[in-house]
């Protein structure tokens, strides 16, 4: 029996060829389903009626109702496979035949209409992996999207603080060396150049800011704190052009380690400096704006997550659970607050996800257990409203590799990746303007250690790959944010 295994896809785009073909013609196969007449004749305008009907009945030589030439035998309804990604699965219809017109459409929810994006897997791009060297040991902590399509990576080469320029390819355009320090986080100013923010490696660790032009030039160096460890972890600019910086420092307290959020004007003279914590130590991970004008701060210590004003005064401190560490938090969508890191168990970590509402109350928590000890060091918001998770799994025997996966807006994981050095934490993630995400850490096997840029695989849509005379096979892309809900409906011919 000839297998009329056809895809009928619903939209207009799918239809340029059956428009080419005459009017007189009638050999190619028949749609009981399709949008083919709109004002003119011929033209596709976006819905199935009359007008459809009554072309198809030229062309094909039948009268009535188009159903006649093919019945409806079977429809699936709107399946949920939100949790198939990377995954193939059977649709089974007990039709005992492959004689079959077949519909296969998606949806991202249930209440958005069918899209046909990217069907058969047409958005298959293929990653890439890039080390970089410098003039001695390299890692590279943070990575962000420049302006021009590519990437500023920030981190340490041969103890120096470093900056590195490369293509929407991860090819380096340029690099450049400052003080002898390490830079943990990095920010594309509004006038083009970087602000990079670090620790300065010197007899009293302190906390070193480095601003540059656009090409990398050093326009200015600061350094902060006193005696003690001083560092800064993390970096944004505010409104008035100056920044907020987060950290650490034991030499402007009292009370040992305090989490540290301090204000600079755009020449990187502070305005004002903020302590917090109890009598243990603590520490700022990250930073972020807030709407309304504060900071949200990852902190570990005395609590989880920080809420400030403008200025810097604290307005809630959450703590979630004792033996948390958090690594990063953003702000959502919704308003709310997600925040990433570990959680230490009784035989190891795993990395742990919280998601907060606005007020800093719990809304729900999440674990995930790769190896002996997993870690989370950086979460965004992803264009779907899920999250993407930078981390690493390391086991007791030594080996690292870096972890790293993608939830929906619940947490859930959809999909994850591995890559795979003797020590290879994933420090940083950023997701780019095709879709796909890069992630900025460390790369090392014996005697050496690089820089490294990983950008991710695209993966997505949905394949149709085989069928048997009771079942049709469908493979859901690994990385695909649109086909959550599938539906699949087949005709037997007359």
């Amino acid at each position: 029996m000839n297998k009329k295994l056809i895809i009928i896809l619903l939209t207009s785009i799918c239809l340029t060829t059956l428009l080419m073909i005459p009017l007189t013609r009638s050999t190619e196969p028949y749609n009981p389903w399709a949008d083919v007449s709109g004002p003119t004749q011929g033209v596709p305008d976006g819905t199935i009626n009359i007008r459809d009907i009554n072309y198809l009945i030229q062309r094909f030589n039948t009268f009535g109702d188009p159903g006649t030439k093919a019945l409806i035998a079977y429809d699936s309804g709107w399946i949920n496979i939100t949790d198939k990604c990377g995954q193939y699965f059977n649709v089974t219809h007990n039709l005992n035949s492959t004689d079959l017109i077949v519909d296969i459409q998606g949806k991202t929810t249930l209440d958005t209409g069918p899209h046909q994006k990217n069907y058969g897997l047409t958005a298959l791009i293929l990653g890439w992996m890039k080390t970089y060297s410098g003039i001695g040991s390299e890692y590279t902590a943070c990575v962000i999207l420049t302006v021009d399509g590519g990437y500023a990576i920030g981190g340490n080469t041969g103890g120096l603080a470093w900056l590195i320029k490369t293509d929407a390819d991860g090819n380096m355009q340029w690099n450049k060396t400052y003080c002898r320090g390490a830079m943990n986080s990095l920010f594309q100013t509004g006038d083009g150049g970087y602000v990079l923010a670090g620790g300065l490696l010197s007899d009293s660790y302190d906390a070193l800011l480095v601003k540059t032009d656009s090409f990398g030039r050093m326009e200015w160096n600061k350094t902060f704190g006193g005696s003690g460890v001083d560092n800064a972890q993390s970096i944004i600019q505010t409104n008035d052009g100056g920044y907020a910086v987060a950290g650490y420092t034991n030499s402007l307290g009292s009370n040992g380690t305090d989490a540290w959020l301090f204000k600079t004007d755009a020449n990187g003279t502070v305005q004002w400096n903020k302590l917090y914590g109890g009598p243990s130590s603590d520490y700022a991970n990250s930073i972020v704006r807030t709407s309304d004008g504060g900071f949200l701060l990852a902190v570990s210590g005395f609590a989880n997550l920080l809420k400030t004003d403008n200025n810097g005064n604290q307005e809630w401190a959450m703590t979630y659970a004792s033996t948390t560490y958090a690594a990063s938090a953003i702000q959502t969508r919704d308003g709310g607050y997600v925040l990433a890191g570990s959680n230490w168990i009784v035989d190891g970590t795993d990395l742990w996800l919280a998601k907060a509402y606005t007020n800093g109350t719990m809304q729900w928590s999440r674990t995930y257990d790769k190896t002996d000890y997993d870690s989370g060091y950086c979460v965004i918001q992803t264009d779907d409203g899920g999250y993407a998770i930078a981390g690493d799994a390391y086991t007791i025997s030594g080996h690292d590799a870096g972890w790293f996966f993608k939830t929906d807006a619940f947490g859930n994981m959809l999909w994850d990746r591995t890559y795979e050095w003797e020590y290879c934490p994933l420090l940083s993630v950023v997701e780019g303007r095709d879709g796909r995400y890069a992630l900025a850490g460390l790369a090392s096997s014996p005697g050496n250690s690089f820089g490294l840029l990983v950008k991710t695989d695209l993966e997505s849509g949905m394949s149709w790959t085989d069928s048997t005379v009771d079942s049709i096979m469908l493979y859901r892309g690994a990385t695909d944010v649109c086909w959550n809900y599938v539906r699949v409906r087949l005709w037997k011919p007359q």
